[in-house]
C-alpha cells in the first residue's frame, strides 16, 4: 500500500469494502473493529463511511512498528474522547491569527498551549507539526487545515487538546489545490487511537453546512463556543 502515492482525495469518503480493501484485511475483521468501537466510523443515511485522511493518519502513526500481516492488532481500545465543548475553552480560541508561513502559522497556534502550560516544550511540538506537514500538508477543502503532529504518542502530551485558530484573510497552507486556509484546527492528542476519533469529531463539525463561514464571521470567541455546542447538540454520528 503506496499512502503518499494515493490518487484519491485526502477527504474521501470510503465504504466499508473499500476501506477493508485499503487495509487489507476481511469485511469480517472491519465489522468486529467498528462493533468494537474501535475503529472511526460514520453512519450517513444507515450506511457506514470512513474518512481516508484519518485512517491514513493512523496508519503512518503505525506502520513503522507493525508487521504487514498484522496490522489490524495495532488498534487498542480506545480512551475517552471528550466532546468538542469540552475539549475547546475559550481560551484556545484564537480569532485573529496573523497570515504568514506555516511555521508562522503554527507557532501562533502552540503558544496558546504555551500560555496555559499545558505543552512542556513548544518548539519541539512545532519542529513535529512542521515535519508532518513536509509529509503532507493538513490543509483540505473549504478552507480548513487540522495541523497535528504525525505520532502522537512521541510528543509527551497527556491529555487531548484542541486549539482553534481563524485567520480572516486566508493564508497559504500548502493546500493541494492551492487555495487559502481561513480555519484551523490544531488537534494534539495523547495516543493514536484518541488522535483519530479527535480528528473525525473536529472534521464532521467544520464540514457541518455553514459552519466556516459562521466562523470567519464571528465577532467573539463566545460566538465561536456556541456553533460549537449547537453542533455537538445535533451531532449524530459516533465517533
Amino acid at each position: 500500500m503506496d499512502i503518499d502515492n494515493d490518487t484519491r482525495n485526502i477527504d474521501e469518503l470510503l465504504t466499508v469494502s473499500e476501506i477493508a480493501e485499503y487495509l487489507k484485511v476481511s469485511e469480517r475483521t472491519i465489522q468486529r473493529m467498528i462493533k468494537a468501537g474501535d475503529l472511526p466510523s460514520a453512519k450517513i443515511s444507515g450506511q457506514l463511511r470512513f474518512v481516508k485522511a484519518i485512517i491514513d493518519d493512523w496508519i503512518l502513526a503505525k506502520m513503522t512498528t507493525v508487521k504487514k500481516s498484522n496490522l489490524v492488532d495495532v488498534i487498542d481500545t480506545a480512551k475517552k474522547v471528550h466532546s468538542l465543548v469540552e475539549l475547546i475553552p475559550v481560551n484556545h480560541i484564537v480569532l485573529n491569527l496573523k497570515s504568514g508561513s506555516v511555521g508562522d502559522i503554527l507557532r501562533q497556534l502552540v503558544s496558546v498551549l504555551e500560555q496555559t502550560g499545558e505543552i512542556k516544550n513548544s518548539e519541539d511540538f512545532i519542529r513535529t507539526l512542521i515535519q508532518r506537514e513536509e509529509m503532507m500538508s493538513t490543509a483540505v477543502e473549504n478552507g480548513i487545515a487540522l495541523p497535528h503532529p504525525r505520532t502522537p504518542e512521541k510528543t509527551g502530551i497527556d491529555k487531548n487538546l484542541v486549539v482553534i485558530g481563524i485567520c480572516p484573510e486566508g493564508t497559504d497552507f500548502n493546500s493541494l489545490n492551492g487555495a487559502k486556509s481561513y480555519i484551523f484546527a490544531l488537534l494534539a492528542a495523547c495516543d493514536t487511537t484518541s488522535h483519530l476519533r479527535l480528528m473525525a469529531k473536529i472534521s464532521y463539525f467544520l464540514r457541518t453546512e455553514g459552519t466556516v463561514e459562521a466562523m470567519k464571521a464571528a465577532s467573539s470567541e463566545n460566538e465561536i463556543l456556541t456553533l460549537i455546542k449547537n453542533s455537538h447538540k445535533n451531532l449524530s454520528i459516533e465517533l
